[in-house]
């Protein structure tokens, strides 16, 4: 029977993390597991960002696409989508969209779901590691790159295909 504790603790002993044999018992160790806790969630962050970028630029686009005439939709999107119609064209842009919008969500998933299980290894210091990383990762995403807006759409543009 495996010894698992239902509490959190401050040890450097952490055994079989998220795979087999990722397991480390020195202080070196957990220092170097914090720091790629750190980078793991650093990604998921990322991720989570770019997502909402996308979303905000596709609703830029959208305004943008309103304003043109059809002509000049063809003559913007390039020789690629000039055989089609406009309405076509913009049903393919969408979908690219959402295809890249479902890949993305699908990763941000997983990584989500991997961070969770980070924290119930209920280690104070790996958890400590991924708050910090959230907060810095919230606090330069809103703070520095989108000082416009800091509401997130509740819904993705577009999605109705």
């Amino acid at each position: 029977m495996t010894d698992f504790n239902h509490y959190f603790t401050f040890t450097n002993n952490v055994q079989d993390l998220l795979f087999k044999d990722v397991t480390v018992s020195s202080n070196g160790g957990m220092v170097g597991l914090c720091f790629g806790v750190a980078v793991f969630t650093f990604l998921y962050e990322v991720i989570k960002s770019l997502r909402h970028y996308l979303v905000v630029l596709q609703m830029k686009q959208r305004e943008n696409d309103m304003q043109l005439s059809d002509d000049e939709h063809i003559r913007k999107n390039g020789p690629l989508f000039s055989s089609l119609d406009p309405s076509t064209a913009k049903k393919m842009q969408r979908l690219k969209f959402h295809c890249l919008q479902t890949l993305l969500h699908m990763l941000q998933l997983t990584m989500g779901y991997m961070v969770m299980l980070i924290v119930m290894s209920f280690n104070v210091w790996l958890m400590l590691s991924i708050i910090l990383t959230t907060a810095l990762c919230f606090y330069f995403h809103e703070y520095l790159l989108s000082r416009k807006s800091l509401i997130v759409p509740l819904e993705i543009p577009g999605s109705n295909l």
